[in-house]
């Protein structure tokens, strides 16, 4: 019968630590932020990847229009689950239409004429 040895607690410590990694939250690099989005639209492609946007837009409607009439405890959890997809969704959106930012620029500046000059 074989024991347990100190390599063998060793690795498994090792391995404990890496799976640790995967599992714990952190903020994504840019660049391979960037990089993943763009796997996931060329592995699954526009038309599916559209149909996961109208999916999680839709929820987040859901958890918004449910707010005052549902009594719900976890709205703000399930309302910040659903805006981290949806914002996952923007940035997918933005990679493949950049010229958004144009029309982005003048809804900002209708919007700052809206606020300050009525």
């Amino acid at each position: 019968m074989s024991g347990i040895n100190s390599e063998d607690i060793a690795d498994f410590i090792d391995e404990l630590r890496e799976l640790r990694q995967v599992l714990t939250p952190q903020k994504p690099d840019p660049d391979e932020y960037t990089d993943l989005l763009n796997r996931a639209l060329e592995k699954w492609g526009f038309g599916s990847q559209a149909l996961i946007w109208i999916e999680e837009l839709s929820e987040l409607i859901k958890v918004i229009a449910k707010r005052d009439r549902v009594v719900n405890p976890s709205f703000e959890s399930q309302l910040l689950e659903e805006l981290a997809d949806v914002d996952i969704c923007l940035d997918q959106m933005k990679i493949l239409f950049p010229e958004y930012q144009e029309y982005k620029i003048r809804k900002v500046n209708r919007l700052r004429r809206l606020v300050y000059h009525g």
